[in-house]
């Protein structure tokens, strides 16, 4: 608490929002959802040992989290320039033997706690989606990521 004159505007604000939650909220989770597996679907379907992490019903419907089983997510994310992705879940951690200068991160206390080995973990992207994400976005997307991972794999499997 502090003292002084409340936000109104602020406070106006968060009703409205709340309010249009409560209308468009079951629609808009059922459009999320409907994205999402079709991002998933795509990329399952075209790219060898892509898994969900996670359960595939009791999940956020705007969050895909995947194992790419041969190309390390960080590999991923220094190639990726037509989305915003991660390489760990929301809350990132870093390894204590890099010393706390970013230079190394433990592997997800989230998929960890999953059961997922580190070195598939390793392997992991985290895609969100939002409220104006559109059929034509996961089309993009999709094309990028199966792009940069086939790229990234051809690299890895023949050196130069």
């Amino acid at each position: 608490l502090r003292a002084g004159t409340h936000n109104t505007p602020g406070i106006v604000g968060l009703g409205m929002a709340c309010g249009l939650c409560m209308d468009e909220m079951l629609e808009e989770s059922a459009r999320l959802t409907s994205l999402r597996d079709k991002l998933e679907a795509r990329l399952i379907s075209t790219l060898p040992g892509v898994m969900i992490n996670g359960s595939a019903e009791k999940r956020l419907p705007n969050i895909s989290n995947l194992c790419f089983g041969s190309v390390l997510g960080c590999a991923v994310i220094e190639h990726i320039t037509a989305i915003a992705c991660s390489s760990g879940s929301a809350i990132c951690t870093v390894d204590a033997d890099s010393g706390g200068g970013g230079g190394g991160r433990a592997a997800s206390h989230v998929l960890a706690s999953l059961g997922i080995p580190d070195d598939l973990a390793a392997t992991a992207l985290r895609i969100s989606l939002g409220r104006f994400t559109t059929e034509q976005d996961i089309d993009i997307a999709t094309n990028h990521v199966i792009e940069v991972i086939t790229q990234i794999a051809s690299e890895v499997a023949s050196p130069t």
